[in-house]
């Protein structure tokens, strides 16, 4: 009877729309958290278990030996009890409390003992949800999304492996600078030079050869096989394939585009948000529409995170997109070095992690001034230590985020976004139809004297100067153009790389600035710029111009329109990238490591011979782009391209087009905002699928934000 009582209180201001969605209206902000805990609890309880746990490094207590390693890795690179806590005491009262009624709201619903069938198939019972539980899904959340850099590690392996090639040897220098570049002025950047706002740039470090040879001959000497295991270790990538497996966040990306009044057909500001955190069946991420006194938002959720994190309101918009930014750092520690790592200079923290079936494993976190080290080569006693900007204070974002509920202006919209301490682009429109974007998060100020893309020694001369001040950091205010978009891509043309070649002209936003070109924008001009994003080919753009007189000179770069020279483009990306470097530099170790360094920017760079090494070898570009076209078309047979599916119960006709948002929305600022969540809201039952068909056409439902 009491159960029943609870249940029946607790849905007196919880409705589901047509998709499950769940309304809720509620007499304060707290008792609407509740009653979002328990709505998410309904739809995705085992998801936040797992997510909870993985955060935690808890898996292996209930899923056995074969999730020891990621919970390992993730203990060894995260915060223990006493941490988490520390953050969450931080917040503002009101948001502590928001945490507490979420945890409330969960844990009524599992009280009521309607669990997920998971809990018996694995053999235990859910414990009791603590605010502590949803503070270090939210922490994992902010980093997974909003942190970069650590590349360093793979850096210098790239570094020895070119030192090893027959045909580079002494001239590892030059070739890794084509293949690590800092600055590329064709790469196009959120903010156009016109509407640039900072005034005093800040200073980045610009490594001479001289400089990049003096700071390699400081490091110890490692091979390429000593560093490959910290490279995977500082990736995170067992924690990443795991929880991928348990459908809990594993990947960032996103896209965002807002148009502002004089640009818009409707005169009212728009919003196009995708976040792109990958697919799973349930998804990834949860939708909600909160409702109490002075708070109206819709949009998405994250299982285990009050509130919502990217949505609407009736007087603004707003959308975040990983920011790519170098965040981190790694030293390497000589362990042996007795005067500088003396008794106190390396502080353990040991955790127990209980194993399923097994003895607990006792694993150390090892904290120094210089991070954590998250792996040692122990044969040369030398230490990878990452150190981290937003050390501790991860939670200092989704106050920013969750800030941007009461925004109503610009003024407020910078009040709330200066708290961030996680990479984001954070891109707002507003009801009066302005629009405006900042880069957000702590970004280091790093000395001259060493070259970013490699790993640092431990001396004082060597560390950080603080951060770059907020008035520094790029933004934007109602552009010239009339709109602002981003796909991942360069905050400003003066914003470097360093230690992440990822910018460049063959960046993906060159397309989507493509579907951006009429002289008016409307809410079905950013739908189909949804579709293009989806279908076409995101080096297209950059590449059309050399492909005059040949096979695919008449292709438009979908691979909807054409999929038989749509295969063949997708091909002769990896043939042209064979025939530029393969003879040159090895496939760096794998197909895997060749792709990803080997980008297309270096391709173009080379074909125009803007490269310190002359890839072409005596070819001209014409006769290296006729060669991977000739062994393109040979690859691609008589197939045709077949696009990526999303993934979907197995009852459900297939979603193909998999390169579009996890969540995306569309709104018009004070009108309309409308949405969808692929496969569905649930995990089981009528709307763990209901939304397929409507992302099958590239449909929306709408959002209820009042």
């Amino acid at each position: 009877m009491l159960s029943a009582l609870i249940a029946l209180t607790l849905q007196s201001g919880l409705s589901r729309g047509d998709y499950g969605v769940p309304i809720i209206r509620a007499a304060n902000i707290a008792e609407a958290m509740e009653l979002q805990g328990y709505a998410t609890a309904q739809d995705r309880l085992w998801q936040m278990e797992m997510s909870r746990r993985g955060a935690r490094s808890r898996l292996a207590e209930v899923l056995g030996a074969g999730a020891l390693n990621s919970d390992i890795e993730q203990a060894k690179q995260f915060y223990t009890e006493t941490e988490l806590r520390a953050q969450l005491v931080r917040l503002p009262a009101s948001m502590q409390g928001w945490f507490k009624a979420y945890a409330k709201g969960v844990n009524r619903f599992i009280q009521e003992g309607s669990l997920p069938a998971e809990y018996d198939q694995n053999g235990f019972k859910p414990e009791p949800w603590t605010e502590v539980d949803s503070a270090a899904i939210t922490i994992k959340l902010l980093q997974t999304f909003g942190r970069g850099g650590a590349g360093e590690l793979r850096n210098l392996a790239l570094y020895k492996f070119l030192e090893a090639q027959s045909k580079i040897k002494d001239r590892a220098t030059e070739v890794f600078g084509d293949f690590a570049w800092q600055n590329d002025p064709n790469s196009v950047p959120t903010c156009p030079p016109e509407d640039d706002l900072v005034k005093t740039k800040p200073a980045f470090p610009a490594p001479s050869p001289e400089i990049t040879k003096a700071h390699l001959a400081a490091l110890p000497p490692l091979g390429v096989f000593e560093l490959l295991p910290g490279v995977r270790v500082v990736s995170l990538e067992e924690t990443k394939r795991r929880s991928e497996v348990l459908k809990t966040p594993f990947k960032s990306g996103s896209y965002c585009v807002v148009v502002g009044k004089k640009k818009s057909t409707t005169g009212g500001a728009l919003l196009l948000s995708g976040p792109q955190m990958g697919f799973t069946v349930p998804s990834i991420i949860h939708e909600v529409s909160l409702h109490a006194p002075d708070l109206d938002v819709a949009g998405m959720a994250v299982p285990g995170v009050p509130g919502v994190m990217v949505g609407a309101t009736p007087n603004a918009a707003w959308g975040l997109t990983t920011g790519v930014a170098d965040t981190e750092d790694i030293y390497l520690l000589n362990l042996k070095d007795k005067e500088n790592w003396a008794e106190g200079a390396i502080r353990n923290v040991a955790f127990t992690i209980p194993v399923k079936g097994a003895e607990s494993k006792t694993v150390e976190r090892r904290d120094t001034d210089f991070g954590q080290i998250v792996f040692e080569v122990g044969a040369k006693k030398v230490g990878f230590a990452r150190k981290r900007a937003y050390e501790g204070r991860e939670l200092q974002s989704y106050e920013a985020v969750v800030g941007l509920w009461q925004v109503k202006d610009r003024k407020g919209f910078d009040k709330s976004v200066a708290r961030a301490t996680m990479n984001f682009n954070c891109f707002i429109a507003l009801k009066n139809g302005d629009i405006g974007w900042r880069y957000l998060g702590d970004v280091p100020r790093r000395p001259s004297g060493f070259d970013p893309r490699f790993p640092l020694p431990p001396v004082r001369r060597a560390e950080w100067d603080g951060f770059i001040p907020f008035e520094q950091m790029p933004n934007a205010w109602n552009p010239k153009r009339g709109y602002l978009a981003n796909w991942n891509n360069k905050p400003a043309a003066w914003w470097p790389n360093l230690d992440t070649p990822a910018w460049g002209e063959a960046f993906r936003n060159r397309l989507l600035l493509t579907q951006l070109e009429a002289k008016k924008l409307s809410p079905d001009s950013l739908q189909n710029a949804v579709v293009g994003m989806a279908t076409m080919a995101e080096t297209y753009p950059a590449f059309a111009s050399m492909l005059k007189g040949t096979i695919l000179e008449k292709w438009n770069g979908s691979y909807r329109d054409d999929p038989k020279l749509g295969l063949v483009y997708s091909r002769f990306i990896s043939t042209l990238r064979e025939e530029l470097f393969l003879g040159v530099t090895g496939n760096l170790g794998s197909p895997d490591n060749f792709a990803l360094v080997a980008q297309p920017d270096v391709m173009l760079r080379a074909l125009r011979r803007e490269t310190s090494y002359d890839y072409l070898q005596g070819r001209t570009a014409s006769q290296v782009v006729s060669a991977a076209l000739e062994k393109a078309v040979a690859a691609a047979g008589e197939s045709v391209f077949v696009p990526a599916t999303l993934p979907v119960p197995s009852d459900t006709k297939p979603v193909p087009w998999r390169n579009r948002g996890t969540y995306i929305q569309l709104v018009e600022v004070g009108k309309f905002g409308q949405n969808v969540v692929t496969p569905g809201v649930a995990a089981t039952g009528s709307h763990s699928a209901d939304q397929a068909d409507l992302a099958r056409l590239f449909g929306f439902k709408p959002m209820v934000l009042r």
